[in-house]
């Protein structure tokens, strides 16, 4: 992880659609574009002069800095405020949550469990899923599905004792060869349970209020927020 692309709000910039999508995607349209022969046509095109060198810089140069080398909005009320205070992460400010995080953590609840991530482990487990979701492809603003059956994998203990990286990215759990829940789901080309027409049923709801490792059916509920976005 490249600390310096780190956001005062706890995103990633790494981890943004700008730079996982839309900047690769920039570099191939530029390359086609180019090798056509754009270059010596783009001004009789409307708006050609202002699109070809937007293109081209995007393509050549990124789109984006990260806010803490002066890029986003100048005027950004956050990263003011993490300045004067001299925090690194909001996360780690003493009056965290504030009003100036509202807007945000409700139009990114993977935010506010990331700042608690960072509040409660550290750097080191914040830093090591933010590099694990770059590699799964993961950009901040998708629907954030975890797991199949609804669990919380950035809440889960598990995550970092056993290293596992969610039942969304990896092929058997650690704990056995096949997860039925996750085998079931994958099989009818469901995101997660909750888009399935028999949601509950009695596997989930097994698993769901199992007496050693349920959570009283709290995966059930997070499937129904996923399901309702």
């Amino acid at each position: 992880m490249n600390k310096n692309y780190t956001c005062y709000c706890g995103l990633y910039c790494e981890n943004c659609a700008v730079k996982v999508k839309v900047e690769p995607a920039a570099r191939v349209l530029y390359g086609e574009m180019k090798a056509a022969g754009f270059d010596d046509v783009i001004s009789f095109i409307p708006g050609g002069d202002g699109f070809w060198p937007f293109l081209k810089g995007m393509a050549e140069d990124g789109m984006c800095i990260s806010c803490r080398d002066g890029g986003g909005n100048p005027a950004c009320a956050i990263r003011i405020c993490a300045k004067e205070k001299g925090v690194e992460m909001c996360a780690l400010c003493g009056a965290y949550p504030c009003d100036k995080l509202t807007d945000m953590l409700k139009r990114l609840p993977v935010l506010e469990r990331d700042n608690e991530l960072l509040r409660v482990k550290g750097w080191e487990a914040w830093a090591a899923l933010q590099d694990e979701r770059r590699r799964s492809g993961y950009t901040f603003g998708e629907t954030e599905i975890e797991s199949r059956c609804g669990i919380l994998c950035g809440e889960c203990d598990y995550r970092e004792k056993m290293n596992c990286g969610g039942c969304v990215h990896i092929d058997k759990p650690f704990w056995g060869d096949s997860c039925p829940v996750k085998d079931c789901c994958e099989e009818k080309k469901l995101d997660h349970c909750g888009l399935c027409p028999e949601f509950p049923c009695d596997l989930l709801n097994k698993f769901a209020y199992d007496k050693e490792q349920g959570d009283d059916g709290k995966r059930i509920e997070q499937c129904k927020k996923w399901a309702a976005k």
